[in-house]
């Protein structure tokens, strides 16, 4: 019989604030990116359709990367590294004067979603016991959706305090802060690893 893991509540926990900070931070661009690219004087359609793309393209290529990335790292250690990556590409979108610069923060943006996304998803697929698997994922699925759907919400009470460079400042700030939380779980040690449970019937090994 298969051993039973108690669920690592703090990790999915974890896991789930980092997904839905994630998508709203990431979301950011694509709804609010074009009115940044109008004040800068880009009105054209197929030039702002470009720059929007350039964060998914290199989402792609992140998550293909955390493949590489993952054999030297730990999931926490990553979720620190690529966060600041995320929340600096972020902030840069504040404090670009030219496309080049811009660009730039876009490809960081991209890469940091692309394997944290990833390295999350095979996280909890990892640490998740089989008998709650379905219930933690749809938690996942929950957090994945909730944060596309109140990012616009969530930036807009930014907008009525500053401009749009301030709340890509705030939002830049927000993830270099998890990834210096990530940071402080890393060396306090405080989310669990997963714990297994041997079963009392021992199995014989065949001789």
């Amino acid at each position: 019989m298969a051993n039973e893991k108690k669920t690592p509540s703090r990790s999915i926990i974890l896991i789930y604030i980092a997904t839905f900070t994630l998508l709203v931070l990431f979301l950011s661009i694509p709804t609010k990116l074009p009115f940044v690219l109008n004040e800068k004087g880009i009105s054209s359609t197929l030039m702002i359709g470009a720059l929007i793309s350039i964060p998914g393209v290199f989402a792609t290529a992140g998550g293909l990367g955390n493949i590489i990335v993952s054999r030297n790292l730990s999931e926490i250690q990553m979720n620190c590294i690529f966060f600041f990556i995320l929340g600096i590409g972020i902030y840069i979108l504040s404090l670009a004067s030219n496309t080049s610069i811009l660009i730039i923060g876009l490809i960081m943006v991209g890469l940091a979603f692309g394997v944290i996304n990833a390295i999350n998803m095979s996280w909890l697929g990892r640490i998740a016991p089989e008998h709650s698997r379905g219930k933690i994922f749809s938690g996942f699925t929950t957090m994945l959706f909730a944060g596309e759907f109140l990012s616009p919400i969530v930036i807009q009470p930014l907008l009525k305090i500053g401009t749009l460079y301030d709340a890509y400042a705030f939002l830049g700030i927000a993830g270099i802060i998890l990834g210096v939380i990530f940071g402080v779980v890393s060396i306090m040690r405080i989310v669990e690893p997963p714990i297994i449970i041997p079963h009392p019937i021992k199995v014989k090994a065949k001789e």
